[in-house]
């Protein structure tokens, strides 16, 4: 069974199609042919660039061992191989509110190991008096026993969404890293830039096909979707399922300012997917349904050291930094920035202010 993260109710909504003259088999295959290629190419260079930085490092220590003599211009010490943490390895589908306790686990459990200093972001109860206040005073907030999305974190699993939106078209997206930059061209704008992933055509038994057969060759290439819930929900249980969502608590906590809902979003990811830092226009409540998100806030204080894309660009309102490759000669600030972080597991819901 393919390992997926399910994520719901974010604010923006966006997705399109590319055009093909190919069938969609054939398309997908040469994608995946070139994301192969690619992948290797990058996996190459990632490996020369480790060599001559741990070369360098020898040099400059005095450490450097002769290959030719087997010498050493000094102890040459013993040096254990590198080890890697990665995400959850149990299907994330199958978690429950029981596996809550695993959120303990904290960020040992996700790839990112960033430059910056992060604080653990607060958290309360939802039916705790002074949530209200925070939401008024724009404060960033876990809230716990929302019970918000309890329906679909109940029973929202694999043969579910086959069978409620198994035949509705989604727009799925494609890319060779873990990072799905959102774009969205403007005209009158001319910039030196290239779509940063493809965006496909398909239905839910497709993208369940893509996602089995990347975890399959394993190249670096992930797959993502996100569409709006209240379209998708047409199936008869989860169109139940989401009039059942507690939205008295959202009416009684939400400030009036904030107006009327304007989207709900469901997202759906590979594990180990990112959501490159960016800010958004909208007020956003965003509820977990299965698996767990590493949240990480910035305040409007940080803008200039998270370098945003300039006013215009496709990827607006988009940081410039690869977080876990960042040029620091390119963006030198970027280690200033301090962030707010949060594990958030299934029934948490996280309030993202828009400062």
């Amino acid at each position: 069974m393919a390992r997926l993260q399910l994520l719901a109710l974010a604010v923006l909504c966006t997705w399109a199609s590319i055009d093909a003259k190919q069938t969609e088999e054939e398309a997908q295959e040469e994608m995946f042919s070139l994301f192969d290629e690619k992948a290797k190419l990058e996996q190459q260079v990632q490996g020369l660039r480790a060599e001559v930085k741990k070369m360098k490092k020898k040099i400059k220590t005095g450490d450097y061992k002769d290959e030719d003599s087997g010498t050493c211009n000094k102890k040459c010490p013993t040096v254990a191989a590198p080890s890697s943490v990665e995400a959850e390895s149990k299907p994330s589908i199958f978690l429950t509110l029981s596996d809550k306790k695993k959120r303990k686990a904290s960020s040992a459990r996700f790839l990112g190991k960033y430059v910056f200093k992060t604080k653990p972001l607060e958290s309360i109860d939802a039916h705790d008096p002074r949530l209200v206040t925070m939401l008024r005073q724009g404060r960033p907030v876990v809230i716990r026993n929302s019970n918000l999305v309890k329906p679909a974190v109940d029973k929202w699993d694999a043969e579910f969404y086959a069978q409620n939106i198994g035949g509705r078209e989604l727009s799925v997206q494609l890319s060779h890293s873990r990072q799905f930059l959102y774009y969205a061209k403007m005209e009158g704008e001319e910039f030196d830039w290239t779509e940063p992933f493809a965006r496909i055509l398909g239905v839910f038994p497709d993208f369940i096909d893509m996602v089995e057969k990347l975890e399959a060759k394993n190249n670096g290439s992930y797959s993502y979707f996100h569409t709006a819930l209240t379209a998708m929900a047409q199936g008869p249980g989860m169109r139940e399922d989401y009039d059942r969502f507690n939205w008295k608590w959202m009416d009684k906590v939400k400030p009036d300012h904030w107006g009327k809902l304007d989207t709900n979003l469901f997202i759906m990811g590979m594990p180990n997917v990112v959501t490159p830092a960016h800010y958004d226009g909208l007020q956003n409540l965003f509820a977990q349904i299965q698996g767990f998100k590493r949240c990480i806030l910035f305040s409007p204080r940080h803008y200039k050291t998270l370098y945003p894309h300039p006013y215009g660009h496709p990827n607006d309102r988009q940081t410039q930094i690869n977080f876990d490759e960042p040029n620091m000669g390119v963006f030198p600030r970027f280690s200033e920035s301090e962030g707010l972080e949060a594990i958030i597991g299934p029934g948490d819901v996280l309030y993202i202010p828009t400062t």
